[in-house]
């Protein structure tokens, strides 16, 4: 499911959107203010732990230490 979350956020919201309008058919009672509220803290929710996943996997291309990163050279242009 952390792969779902990190790559697709957008479809857990949906499947937790879809849960509360099947809850609804069978009787489960949830006003408007509480749909908005359940589906704006899943997204937060998502969007934090999809954050904290994206954090883990980027490397800083800047040293901390203020020594000088080479730039990197451009490609070059094709023989013609």
């Amino acid at each position: 499911m952390l792969d779902k979350i990190k790559t697709e956020p957008a479809m857990v919201v949906a499947l937790i959107l879809a849960l509360i309008g099947v809850a609804g058919a069978f009787g489960f009672v949830v006003s408007n203010d509480q749909s908005s509220a359940i589906t704006a803290a899943a997204g937060a929710v998502l969007a934090l732990i999809g954050g904290g996943v994206t954090r883990s996997q980027v490397v800083p291309l800047a040293h901390l230490s203020g020594a000088a990163v080479p730039a990197a050279t451009p490609p070059a242009p094709p023989a013609a």
